[in-house]
C-alpha cells in the first residue's frame, strides 16, 4: 500500500509510463507487514511480444529507505557545516593526504587573497615562491615528523597564481 501523500505521484508516474508504454521509475513509501513505512525505488519496464505489441510491465520494487536517510542526513550535516563556515571569522580549509586543497571556506579570500576557485586543486606550495616553499617544506617536515601541530606559521612570500 502506498503512502498517502505519494499517492499522486506514484498514480501520475504510473500513468505516464503506462500511456506512453514507457520506463515506469519512482521512489514512493510503501506499507512493509508491521505497519510502518519504508521507502522503495520502484522501476519497471514494458515487455513486447515477438510482434512488438505490448505485454506487460515486468520490474522490481528495492528497499533504499536506509540510503535516503543517510542523503537526509548527509543534506542536514552539510548545511550545518555551510553555515559554521560562513559565520567563522577566520578561514579555514582542508587538504588530502596529498597536501591538496580539496575544500575552502569563502573567508579564506580575505585572508589569503585567492577566490575558493584559485585554491581549490593546489597545495600551499602552489602559491608560495620557490625559496619560501622549500623553507615551508622543511619546517612541514619536522612538524611532521614530531607530530606537531602547524601553529602560528607564517608564510611571507607569495606568488600570483591568477595567471
Amino acid at each position: 500500500m502506498v503512502h498517502s501523500d505519494d499517492v499522486d505521484e506514484a498514480v501520475k508516474t504510473g500513468y505516464k509510463a503506462w500511456n506512453s508504454k514507457g520506463v515506469y521509475d519512482g521512489h514512493f513509501r510503501l506499507k512493509n507487514d508491521e505497519g510502518g513505512y519504508r521507502i522503495f525505488h520502484s522501476h519497471a519496464v514494458p515487455v513486447y511480444d515477438e510482434n512488438g505489441n505490448f505485454q506487460h510491465y515486468q520490474g522490481y520494487n528495492i528497499d533504499v529507505t536506509e540510503r535516503k536517510q543517510a542523503e537526509v542526513a548527509l543534506r542536514e550535516s552539510e548545511k550545518r557545516f555551510k553555515d559554521i563556515s560562513l559565520s567563522m571569522a577566520d578561514g579555514f580549509w582542508e587538504v588530502d593526504d596529498k597536501g591538496v586543497y580539496t575544500y575552502c571556506s569563502e573567508k579564506v579570500q580575505e585572508v589569503l587573497g585567492y577566490s575558493v576557485n584559485e585554491i581549490i586543486g593546489k597545495t600551499p606550495f602552489d602559491l608560495m615562491l620557490q625559496e619560501e616553499a622549500e623553507k615551508i617544506a622543511q619546517i612541514f617536515k619536522e612538524l611532521l615528523e614530531k607530530k606537531k601541530p602547524i601553529k602560528d606559521l607564517e608564510i611571507t612570500k607569495a606568488v600570483d597564481c591568477r595567471d
